[in-house]
């Protein structure tokens, strides 16, 4: 709350601090800190959401979904970004298709619509699921940051976040949305 409220203060200074550094006009830099003050309002209210979850995480199919949505967007976008968070409990499989091949095919798609995919990976300490049905990295294993770039990050400015447990995930969203942020003001 405490960096909103010091955006929304200081909007203009900000503007013209990026419009010295970047090039652009004061009016354009003043559009791009207002979007960056809507990022973390939404933000904010994400996070303060209930979290509710089965158990499990299907990484794949929140790719299509994704890719469903941008596909029937009304508009074109010249910034095209998926951002999602995992512990890495693929819960799903199809049959006959290994877990990573079918996320690896979710993530390509998504490539090919010149999609970037940034991701935060949330570290658990779950093992590999012995019934094949995902691959759920620990710290003696693959960390998920690792797994998560080997099998989802996709695009020429992407990145993956950690983020040691879920009570650390607040400050690494926050931080994936300041990147994002600095990455739409440049």
């Amino acid at each position: 709350q405490k960096f909103l409220a010091l955006m929304q203060a200081h909007t203009h200074e900000l503007a013209v601090l990026a419009s010295e550094e970047h090039g652009k006009t004061v009016p354009d830099a003043v559009g791009s800190v207002t979007r960056g003050i809507e990022v973390i309002e939404f933000a904010n209210r994400l996070l303060g959401s209930p979290r509710s979850s089965r158990g499990e995480t299907d990484i794949a199919r929140g790719l299509g979904f994704a890719r469903g949505l941008l596909e029937k967007a009304p508009f074109e976008s010249h910034n095209r970004i998926v951002s999602l968070s995992t512990d890495g409990q693929q819960g799903f499989t199809i049959p006959g298709v290994s877990t990573e091949d079918f996320l690896k095919s979710e993530r390509d798609k998504l490539a090919s619509l010149g999609v970037t995919i940034n991701a935060i990976g949330i570290e658990s300490t779950a093992q590999a699921d012995p019934r094949g049905m995902g691959f759920m990295p620990t710290s003696e294993d693959k960390t998920m940051e690792v797994y998560l770039n080997e099998n989802v990050r996709s695009g020429s400015n992407s990145f993956v976040t950690p983020a040691a447990d879920f009570e650390a995930y607040s400050e690494a969203f926050k931080k994936q949305l300041y990147v994002m942020m600095n990455a739409c003001i440049s």
